[in-house]
């Protein structure tokens, strides 16, 4: 008895260009899941920190009618202070996050580059004096649109970054080098790169990815660029990244200008 044969069924193979473009997408899908679940564990956070904001201000305001009638100590005062602006940054963040999981985040005004990047390297250089020599290369760059504070949020997310993929000790070795220019499309860059560790290839494909840190925790939440990628996308542009292991890293934050230059 002859064995029957069966008809052949016809595989249908799809471009490796529409598989890529897929990934791509789920990915993307992906990335807006993790901003949603982090938009509601913020949400839970608001409600004690308003608390906490609240009662700062009512000791602030007690302690400066006390200052009035009797001498208080000034290291009392800089620690409330100290508190309130720390409290006052966590309310930014909280904002950021929820507006990085709106598909309507955007905030933006006619914004100098400078002026936020010069601000965050005055706020890392506490961490940076005791790892790296800090180089500035400025070339005056057009204006964006953008909101400073964020832009400030990115350049000091990057710095400290930077800072911390470099031991301390050894500051004479190593550099952080921090350069502005205009390209050929008339986009505005910062490179602020590093001469640190670098970035291992497998953890360079998560890189953005929210809630992914190599740090160890209690050290690292793994939002920070994520936050940043969200940040700069809102506002037109794209960060992008080289890393050697052993050798450093460098982000390059590219913005379109707040009036396109005309083609030639």
């Amino acid at each position: 008895m002859s064995a029957q044969l069966s008809t052949p069924r016809r595989v249908t193979r799809r471009p490796v260009s529409d598989r890529v473009r897929d990934k791509e997408q789920l990915a993307s899908w992906q990335r807006f899941a993790s901003m949603g679940k982090l938009a509601g564990i913020v949400h839970e956070i608001d409600n004690p920190l308003t608390a906490i904001l609240g009662n700062l201000e009512f000791v602030a305001s007690r302690i400066e009618d006390l200052a009035q009638r009797v001498p208080v100590e000034t290291p009392l005062q800089e620690a409330l202070l100290d508190a309130r602006e720390a409290a006052e940054q966590l309310r930014r963040i909280t904002k950021d996050f929820k507006r990085a999981s709106s598909p309507h985040y955007s905030e933006r005004e006619p914004v100098d580059v400078w002026s936020a990047l010069e601000s965050a390297v005055r706020m890392a250089s506490y961490e940076i004096r005791n790892r790296a020599r800090l180089i500035h290369e400025y070339t005056r760059t057009p204006i964006v649109l953008a909101s400073e504070s964020r832009l400030r949020q990115v350049f000091l997310n990057l710095l400290l970054n930077a800072a911390q993929a470099i031991p301390k000790g050894n500051v004479d070795a190593n550099e952080i080098r921090v350069v502005t220019w205009v390209d050929s499309a008339g986009h505005v860059v910062v490179s602020i790169a590093d001469t640190g560790s670098g970035i291992r290839p497998e953890v360079q494909r998560r890189l953005f990815t929210p809630f992914f840190t190599t740090k160890p925790p209690g050290v690292g939440t793994g939002v920070g660029l994520a936050i940043c990628h969200w940040i700069i996308a809102s506002f037109g542009g794209e960060i992008l990244f080289t890393s050697e292991v052993g050798k450093g890293t460098e982000f390059r934050v590219v913005l379109p200008p707040a009036h396109p230059r005309p083609e030639a």
